[in-house]
């Protein structure tokens, strides 16, 4: 019987802890955290994959209810899951790193185990509405402030 990994944070903490390390695993493509964060992050990771992977409306909602960010959902869609169309698991990799100096947690990095290309868009910058008939700025006469003598 496999035993869920829990924090001491409370149910809803919990939740939105999880909610926090798949959107920002997602987004970035890793992340570097705790040794028991990433198992926990791993194990729920290959879930939504393949909720996603399903590609149903009972998943998709499934889905919003989880990571409840339309931006990431729309990453996971586009970009994810035709990468590991074809894998039933193993989505990710946890690759364990030295210890944290400042309080001695075993720390790990988890990736994707296949290279998943995130594409950004270019923001276009748009030309400035040119305005017709604008006076110029007059300038004022300003004198200089008084120096204090000492």
């Amino acid at each position: 019987m496999k035993k869920n990994l829990r924090f001491r944070y409370g149910k809803d903490a919990n939740k939105m802890l999880l909610r926090e390390l798949l959107r920002n695993f997602i987004i970035r493509g890793k992340i570097t955290t705790t040794r028991k964060k990433a198992k926990f992050l791993k194990s729920h990771l290959e879930r939504v994959l393949n909720y996603a992977k399903k590609n149903s409306q009972a998943t998709q909602n499934k889905i919003k209810s989880i990571l409840a960010d339309n931006k990431v959902e729309k990453i996971l869609n586009d970009h994810v899951t035709p990468v590991f169309k074809e894998k039933t698991s193993g989505f990710t990799k946890i690759i364990y790193l030295s210890k944290r100096e400042s309080d001695s947690s075993d720390m790990a990095r988890v990736e994707w185990s296949l290279p998943v290309v995130l594409e950004k868009e270019e923001k276009v910058a748009g030309k400035k509405p040119e305005v017709l008939n604008e006076k110029p700025a007059e300038e004022k006469n300003v004198k200089p402030k008084k120096q204090l003598k000492k």
